[in-house]
């Protein structure tokens, strides 16, 4: 109840002091609304895992609110509301030639894992979904490329794995008419290669995180945008999110539909369970848990992957946790339960106030009027650690932290205007 009340207090006082709704409203909004949920998981009875029988304490909730809340206040001290006008890009061959490299992979990539995806769009996806628990993905087609074909596969994968960023680059070039539109369908084209991996993978996270990509680029560019723009906008988008949303559903029915849950139905009760998680399991983890295996690997993916070489995937940390002290992890803590997990709750506390400082420091030029897409980038790439981290840490996967990196240095170096 804490959170919901609390929530819903702070949303009401940042719209109402700023009259819109920007990244710091949907960033309440989407915590206020897993609040709920878990108030319903609660009632209903409907958690499990380590969680189960754990009561939430005063402490845990407080702690839950103000960790939000100290890495909110950046985003909202320095939201893209103060922007009045977008600085057009320089560098248009090399957006051309970004947005054509990225729907010339999306084209390869539909080829080559089209066995794949139609095999987990008509196979069953309970089985499918548990052989990966048990380390068998659907996934391995890449495995089975020749090295000269999956090589080049797996750089686009890194390169291209923040679909906000090929959303934002599409918005920004449309709303300031910098290319011709099919460069910008181009780009958004690339960002589906993220949810296409999650058709393969059975995961209905990345699909549910690019929807709320759309809807976070969508508030950012709405007030550069023309009444045609936001019309022509809303009638394709409508298209993409109906499709990406009937895939979810029909992904929880065949999973869920048989497990019911008292007078709640398997399907109601895992819609429930999925949004209702993280508020409970977070405070669980916090109050119950020290990892005995403490890292930083969730913080620094890449380097402890590719660099140290010790790095391993979040399925395969939870199941050796599970092996070794029959802790069963679960899997939705929000990104700051995810960090107390693998590095332990001072790991995450230091986080969340490093976040907020180093976030309040590197966007305090934010209040000029105009904008360059190298500013915009700053602002979206701090505001998605919070609304892509409901669930868990987005940037706990090496190839997200590498193409966020790599676009970063893209953007500074070549497109935006010096400042």
């Amino acid at each position: 109840m804490i959170p919901v009340v609390y929530f819903s207090i702070l949303f009401l006082f940042i719209y109402r002091k700023k009259k819109q709704f920007d990244l710091s409203c949907l960033v309440l909004l989407l915590y206020w609304l897993t609040s709920v949920f878990g108030l319903l998981n609660e009632s209903l009875g409907l958690r499990y895992g380590a969680s189960e029988g754990y009561s939430v304490t005063l402490n845990a909730s407080i702690a839950y609110c103000f960790l939000l809340t100290i890495c909110i206040i950046p985003i909202h001290k320095y939201s893209e509301s103060y922007c009045l006008r977008l600085e057009p890009i320089g560098h248009q061959k090399l957006l051309k030639v970004l947005s054509s490299v990225g729907a010339l992979y999306f084209v390869i990539f539909l080829f080559l894992a089209s066995g794949s995806i139609i095999n987990a769009l008509t196979g069953d996806m309970q089985a499918m979904r548990a052989d990966i628990y048990n380390d068998v993905s659907n996934q391995d087609w890449m495995k089975n490329l020749p090295t000269i074909i999956r090589l080049p596969c797996s750089l686009m994968n890194l390169f291209f794995g923040c679909p906000w960023i090929l959303l934002l680059l599409a918005f920004y070039s449309y709303t300031t008419e910098e290319l011709p539109a099919k460069y910008c369908l181009f780009f958004v084209l690339a960002s589906f290669i993220d949810p296409l991996n999650g058709i393969v993978g059975l995961d209905r996270s990345k699909m549910t995180y690019w929807i709320i990509q759309l809807v976070a680029c969508y508030i950012v560019f709405r007030r550069h945008m023309s009444t045609k723009q936001k019309k022509n906008l809303r009638k394709y988008f409508t298209v993409v999110v109906a499709l990406f949303v009937l895939y979810l559903m029909a992904m929880t029915i065949q999973r869920f539909s048989e497990k019911s849950v008292g007078s709640v139905s398997g399907t109601e009760a895992a819609f429930i369970s999925y949004l209702g998680q993280p508020y409970v399991n977070f405070c669980y983890f916090y109050d119950t848990y020290s990892p005995i295996i403490p890292t930083l690997q969730k913080i620094f993916p890449f380097t402890y992957e590719y660099i140290i070489g010790t790095g391993i995937g979040s399925s395969a940390y939870n199941l050796l946790i599970y092996e070794r002290t029959g802790v069963f992890l679960g899997v939705f803590y929000t990104f700051i339960g995810d960090i107390i997990i693998s590095g332990g709750k001072t790991a995450a506390i230091i986080y969340c106030l490093l976040f907020a400082l180093i976030s309040l420091f590197v966007m305090r030029n934010n209040k000029q009027s105009i904008w360059s897409i190298k500013r915009l980038f700053i602002l979206m790439a701090f505001a998605s650690v919070l609304y892509l981290g409901i669930f868990t840490h987005y940037y706990a996967a090496s190839y997200r932290t590498f193409s966020l990196f790599a676009f970063y240095m893209l953007i500074s170096l070549f497109l935006s205007k010096r400042e």
